[in-house]
């Protein structure tokens, strides 16, 4: 197989770039000194469709998933994100609607990686919560509402 250096070389550059948002809480948003140092939930469970491929990623995509579920509201809701500057989440955003699925799907995407039934059994509480938040949203034809803006 032949190499592509170029090809070679931004895969190096965005291994760099994924290893240096690594945090002790999960992955941030931005590796620059003044960007986001928030681990939002959306940017979290997409980013794991193709970090999960990468053993090095596993536990901060795990921790990410467990710091902003140790934010969630009593009735389910999962907050926009977890900000690292000042150790607490942000409770702001149109609805949660898209956090909460969010937080299932990266559920389902770890588990589907790692096989941890531990892990998932552990947090079950939390994803059913955030399954009950969706549903008290459901509109009469068993979707969801989501405002315009919304994720």
């Amino acid at each position: 197989m032949l190499e592509n250096e170029p090809t070679d070389q931004a895969f190096a550059k965005a291994q760099d770039v994924l290893r240096r948002v690594v945090h002790g809480k999960g992955f941030k948003a931005s590796a620059n000194v003044g960007g986001y140092h928030q681990i939002w939930m959306r940017d979290t469970a997409i980013s794991m469709i193709g970090l999960l491929d990468f053993d090095e990623f596993v536990e901060p995509a795990r921790r990410s998933l467990l710091t902003i579920g140790r934010a969630q509201g009593s009735m389910g809701w999962i907050p926009n994100n977890y900000d690292t500057a000042v150790g607490e989440a942000t409770r702001r955003g149109p609805d949660g609607y898209g956090n909460c699925s969010w937080f299932v799907i990266g559920h389902g995407l770890l588990f589907r990686k790692t096989k941890d039934l531990e892990f998932l059994r552990a947090e079950w509480p939390a994803i059913a919560k955030a399954l009950q938040w969706l549903e008290f949203h459901e509109s009469s034809q068993e979707l969801l509402y989501m405002c315009e803006a919304g994720d």
